[in-house]
């Protein structure tokens, strides 16, 4: 499988406009599938997409966007983290606020370890942790199946850096 983004209209149908879309090719079959599919199961995001990473099975994509249309309730104020499955092309958002709603910053980078379980993500968001201090872009690390998200760029005390923390790259097994 090849996951990528492009703003061609002519892959799939449905899908118009000059926004950037994550699509899945599958070479052995000579097939291509929308991934950034619009909640509502008809066209694509209705902002840019960036491709981030596929998992090792093939079964999920990862990708950052400020599209409102991808999950129900989303604003498009902020650039959020999605997973899709490829086979049934349905998005959900991976990181989340504290309190389960969209993180009130950018999500600016994202990495995930081989099967999906781990994402390091780095965000300028106050509203990550409920010990978040906003003050700076911060790096954490979230475990899927836990649920639990950590901040990992910390001082040797354990409290936050004082400077920025910008695209964590988990290595091949996750930590």
């Amino acid at each position: 499988f090849t996951l990528f983004s492009t703003d061609a209209t002519n892959l799939v149908s449905g899908v118009s406009g000059k926004v950037s879309q994550v699509y899945v090719r599958d070479a052995r079959v000579a097939k291509t599938l929308l991934v950034s599919q619009a909640s509502q199961g008809s066209g694509g995001a209705n902002a840019d997409v960036t491709v981030s990473a596929v998992s090792t099975d093939h079964n999920e994509a990862y990708y950052l966007s400020k599209a409102s249309n991808l999950v129900h309730g989303a604003s498009g104020k902020n650039v959020q983290a999605y997973a899709s499955t490829l086979d049934q092309g349905r998005a959900s958002r991976v990181i989340s606020s504290f309190d389960g709603g969209e993180l009130n910053s950018d999500v600016e980078s994202l990495s995930t370890s081989p099967d999906g379980k781990l994402i390091a993500f780095s965000t300028a968001a106050t509203n990550e942790l409920k010990t978040s201090s906003g003050s700076s872009q911060s790096c954490y690390l979230l475990d899927r199946q836990s649920g639990k998200t950590v901040r990992i760029s910390v001082a040797t005390d354990g409290s936050p850096i004082t400077g920025s923390c910008t695209a964590p790259n988990l290595s091949g097994d996750g930590f």
